[in-house]
C-alpha cells in the first residue's frame, strides 16, 4: 500500500505540473517551438557521425546545456536522475549507475562507457568511472549530454553493455563565464571558462573548476559501540576535487587536454578497515586527445582519433595492525580510424579499425607485504555498419564488430535496427543489439596475499542481448509521448562469491540476468519556454529467476522549469522509486524526493541561483556493496548550493 501511495503521489504531481503549464499563453507556430529544436538535435554517439535524434537507430536521451542550467545540476549523477529507468547508488565513496533494473552494488560502473567528445574515459585496471565528482568534467563546459541506451559494443567494444554516455563540449565560440558559490557542509565551489580566437581559423578554450566539501558527521548503527565512537564517523566524509581542461580547434582538427584529481574521505570503513579513522582515496586523470576529420570526396569522409589516457588511483585503509594501501595505474594509447562512405544516395557505410595499447595496467596492494598484479595488454578491433534507406520513411541499420584481446579472447557482436517514420508525427524503432564486457585486470588478478581473496584467471566475458521497441508520437506541436518496451538477457554475470567452507572470496561468472519492462515519457515544451516532463518505468530484473539486488521495480519522475533567459527562473523535480533489495536480503522503503532551483538575474550578465536537493528532508538509504559491512547506507538530507555566475 505504501508503494501504491507513492506512485499515486508522483503521478498526481506530474499531472499537476502539466496542467499548470497548460494554463498559460498560446503557443508559437510549430517551426519556432522548442520541441522542434529537441527533435532536430544532431548527435553522433550512436553512429559516430551526426544524425537527427529521430533518425538515430537507438533509444536516445539528449540533455542540453539549457536543461542543465535550468535545473542547477552539479554532477552527471544529478542529470541522470531525471532519465527514465535510471537509478543511482551512492556508498559515500562513488556514485553507481543502474539502468532498467540492473545495478550491481559496487560494480565500479564498468558496464557503461562514458565518453568526452567521443573519447572513452576509463580506468584500465577496474574499468571504473564515476558519475559523481570524481568524473572530473565541469557540466558548465558541456553543450549537451547524449545517452544512447542499450548495447553499444558494435562501435565501442567492451563495457558498452547498458549504454554509452557522451559528454559533448561547447564550441570555442561560446561565451566565457565565471562562477563561485557555496553551500551545505561548508562547501565552496568555483569554475571558469575562457575562450579566445587564435587567428588563422583556430580558436581555443580553457576551463577549470574546484570544490572543497567538508562533508558531514554520519551515524552507522553497525558500529554503535563505545569502542567505535558509538557509530559516529566524525570528519571523514569530505569530497575535494580540482580539474583543468583546454581545447584548440580549427580546420577539422580538435585537440583536448584534461587533468583532474579528486580526494574522497570514506566514513563507512571499507573492506573491514578501522572505523572513524582517516581513510581516503584519490582518483587522478591525465588525458590528451587529437581528432582529425577530412572530407575525402563529396560522398566520403575520413576521421582519426588518437589519445593518451593515464588514470591513477591510490587509497589508504587503517587497520589495527597498521595502514594498508592500494594503488592502480593504467596508461592507455588509443587510435580509431573511421571511413564513412555514401555508396549510393540511400546507402551509407561506415568501416573502422581501432587499436588500444594498455601499456600499463598494474594494481598494488600493500599491507604487511606488497602484492602486485596486472600488466600490459592490447586490443585490436574492426567494425562495419550499414545504413540503408529502403523507402523515404524506412531505414535499416546493421552492424558487426570483431575484437581481438591479446590477453584473453576474441568476440564478435552484431546489431540491427529499423527506423520507420510512420508520418510526420510518429516514429517507430525496432532495435536489437548484443554487447560484452571483458573481465577487468582487477577481477582476474585480485589477491590479498592469502588473507581472504583469491584471484580467478579463468573468468569469461559477460555477454548481453537486448530487444527493444521505441515509439515516439507528437500529439500536438508541443507534446511528445514515448513508449519503450524492452527485454534483455545477460549471461556470465561477474560478481564476488564467498566459499561457505573455506571462507575465501573471488570473482566468478555466477548467474544470468533477465530484465523486461516498459518506459513511458511525456515531454511538454511550450513556445514561451515553459518545459515539463513526466515518466514512468516498470522494470522486472531477475538474477537466475530471483528478484535482482539493488533493483527498483517502479520509477516515476516529473519536472517543470522556466527559461534561464527570464529575470526570475525556477525548476522543480520529483523522483519516486520503489524499494530495492540489499545484499542481506532486506529492502529499502519506497521514497519520493523533491529538488528545486531558483535563479534571478541581477544584471544582464550576472545571475544568482539557489539549488535545494531533497527539499522535504526525506530520510532514505540505498543498499551497500560488498566493500562495506553496512547493509544500507544513509543518503543526504536537505542540502543547498548557492552560485553566482558572470557571463562574458
Amino acid at each position: 500500500m505504501t508503494e501504491l501511495r507513492f506512485v499515486r503521489v508522483a503521478v498526481c504531481t506530474a499531472a499537476t505540473l502539466s496542467c499548470a503549464a497548460l494554463m498559460a499563453q498560446p503557443a508559437k507556430p510549430a517551426e519556432d517551438l522548442p520541441l522542434d529544436a529537441l527533435l532536430n538535435t544532431r548527435i553522433s554517439t550512436a553512429a559516430k557521425y551526426e544524425q537527427r535524434v529521430t533518425d538515430v537507430p537507438a533509444s536516445v536521451v539528449v540533455i542540453t546545456a539549457e536543461e542543465i542550467a535550468r535545473n542547477g545540476w552539479h554532477t552527471l549523477a544529478d542529470v541522470l536522475v531525471s532519465v527514465p529507468g535510471v537509478t543511482l547508488t551512492y556508498d559515500r565513496g562513488y556514485t553507481y549507475l543502474g539502468v532498467r533494473g540492473v545495478g550491481v552494488p559496487g560494480d565500479y560502473n564498468n558496464r557503461f562507457l562514458i565518453l568526452l567528445n567521443g573519447e572513452p574515459m576509463l580506468d584500465g585496471v577496474a574499468g571504473a568511472i564515476d558519475t559523481g565528482t570524481a568524473l572530473g568534467v565541469d557540466l558548465s563546459t558541456l553543450s549537451r549530454i547524449e545517452f544512447v541506451r542499450g548495447p553499444g559494443s558494435v562501435l565501442y567494444g567492451s563495457g558498452a553493455m547498458f549504454g554509452v554516455i557522451n559528454l559533448v563540449l561547447k564550441s570555442e565560440q561560446e561565451a566565457s563565464s565565471v562562477m563561485a558559490g557555496g553551500g551545505s557542509h561548508h562547501t565552496t565551489i568555483a569554475s571558469g571558462r575562457f575562450v579566445h580566437e587564435l587567428g588563422g581559423g583556430f580558436s581555443m578554450s580553457i576551463a577549470g573548476s574546484m570544490q572543497n566539501d567538508h562533508g558531514q558527521d554520519l551515524f552507522f548503527p553497525e558500529y554503535d559501540t563505545p569502542d567505535t565512537n558509538n557509530g559516529v564517523s566524525v570528519g571523514h566524509d569530505y569530497d575535494n576535487y580540482r580539474n583543468l581542461m583546454g581545447t584548440v580547434a580549427g580546420h577539422g582538427l580538435r585537440f583536448l587536454a584534461l587533468t583532474s584529481s579528486r580526494t574522497k574521505g570514506v566514513p563507512t570503513g571499507w573492506f573491514g578497515s578501522a572505523f572513524n579513522q582517516k581513510q581516503q582515496f584519490t582518483d587522478g586523470r591525465s588525458l590528451l586527445s587529437l581528432t582529425a576529420e577530412h572530407r575525402v570526396s563529396s560522398t566520403s569522409q575520413m576521421s582519426l582519433r588518437t589519445s593518451y589516457d593515464r588514470f591513477d588511483y591510490h587509497g589508504q585503509f587503517p587497520y589495527d595492525g597498521g595502514m594498508a594501501r592500494d594503488r592502480s595505474i593504467s596508461t592507455r594509447l588509443n587510435a580509431d580510424l573511421r571511413y564513412v562512405w555514401d555508396v549510393k544516395p540511400k546507402h551509407r557505410v561506415t568501416v573502422g579499425a581501432e587499436y588500444v595499447d594498455n601499456v600499463r595496467a598494474r594494481y598494488t596492494f600493500q599491507a604487511e607485504s606488497a602484492h602486485v598484479f596486472g600488466g600490459p595488454f592490447t586490443v585490436g578491433s574492426v567494425y562495419a555498419q550499414s545504413e540503408y534507406q529502403l523507402a523515404r520513411s524506412l531505414s535499416v541499420t546493421t552492424g558487426l564488430r570483431y575484437d581481438r584481446y591479446a590477453h584473453l579472447t576474441a568476440t564478435l557482436n552484431p546489431r540491427a535496427a529499423a527506423v520507420w517514420h510512420i508520418d510526420d508525427a510518429n516514429t517507430l524503432k525496432l532495435l536489437y543489439g548484443s554487447a560484452f564486457r571483458l573481465p577487468t585486470v582487477f577481477e582476474l588478478g585480485f589477491d590479498d596475499a592469502g588473507q581472504s581473496f583469491v584471484a580467478n584467471p579463468s573468468l569469461r566475458p559477460e555477454k548481453i542481448r537486448q530487444y527493444e521497441v521505441v515509439w515516439e508520437g507528437r500529439l500536438t506541436p508541443e507534446v511528445l509521448i514515448g513508449i519503450s518496451p524492452y527485454r534483455l538477457h545477460m549471461t556470465g554475470l561477474i560478481r564476488q562469491q564467498t566459499d561457505g567452507v573455506t571462507g575465501t572470496t573471488q570473482y566468478q561468472n555466477l548467474n544470468s540476468v533477465t530484465s523486461q519492462g516498459v518506459e513511458l515519457k511525456v515531454d511538454y515544451r511550450r513556445g514561451d519556454g515553459v518545459w515539463s516532463y513526466a515518466s514512468y518505468s516498470r522494470q522486472d530484473a531477475r538474477e537466475d529467476g530471483v528478484g535482482m539486488l539493488n533493483s527498483a521495480a517502479n520509477l516515476a519522475k516529473a519536472g517543470i522549469s522556466t527559461p534561464t533567459s527570464s529575470p526570475l527562473q525556477g525548476a522543480v523535480e520529483l523522483v519516486y522509486e520503489s524499494g530495492r533489495k540489499s545484499l542481506a536480503g532486506s529492502e529499502t522503503p519506497g521514497v519520493i524526493l523533491t529538488n528545486m532551483t531558483v535563479s534571478a538575474a541581477l544584471r544582464s550578465s550576472l545571475r544568482v541561483s539557489v539549488t535545494v536537493k531533497n527539499l522535504t528532508n526525506t530520510r532514505y538509504a540505498t543498499p551497500g556493496g560488498p566493500a562495506q559491512i553496512e547493509d544500507m547506507i544513509a543518503q543526504n538530507g536537505r542540502t543547498f548550493l548557492v552560485r553566482l555566475r558572470v557571463r562574458g
